[in-house]
């Protein structure tokens, strides 16, 4: 990147920084995969629950059977298990996109704390600043405060 070589980075400050972007762009995946499997889930079980209500419309004796009939419908226990396997995976990668993003917190914040503590021996101001902008402008992370 013309960013090291402009402004001669030591080489322990820009393996930080890669390491923050790396972990930046990891959390991109699990999210995308996260919400993908909310959606459909959350259609299917729309599409189910609408199934259900016309199907048991106008059933009003002999609810038990109906319900059991219902569940024992090949087609609709697919779905359910199909359901049920989408809830869990929304549910692994909601898991999976939290870990990932308490780990660049943990990473980031240490970076802003050695930009405070450390960068100051090795840069000058108008160099971190510089270094700031540009992992800002280019890849979304904000080292100006924690969070």
């Amino acid at each position: 990147m013309e960013i090291w070589e402009e402004n001669q980075i030591p080489e322990m400050i820009q393996k930080s920084i890669q390491e923050l972007i790396k972990r930046a762009e990891k959390i991109k995946k699990p999210h995308v995969y996260h919400m993908l499997s909310f959606w459909m889930f959350s259609l299917l079980a729309t599409s189910m629950l609408t199934d259900a209500c016309i199907y048991f419309w106008g059933i009003s004796e002999q609810m038990w059977q109906a319900v059991i009939f219902y569940l024992t419908d090949q087609v609709r226990l697919t779905l359910l298990v199909l359901l049920s396997f989408l809830f869990f995976c929304y549910q692994y990668f909601k898991t999976e996109e939290k870990k990932k993003e308490s780990k660049f917190e943990c990473l980031r914040e240490e970076i802003i704390e050695s930009i405070r503590t450390e960068w100051p021996i090795y840069l000058t101001k108008k160099q971190i600043i510089k270094i700031i902008e540009f992992l800002k402008k280019e890849y979304q992370i904000n080292l100006y405060y924690k969070g």
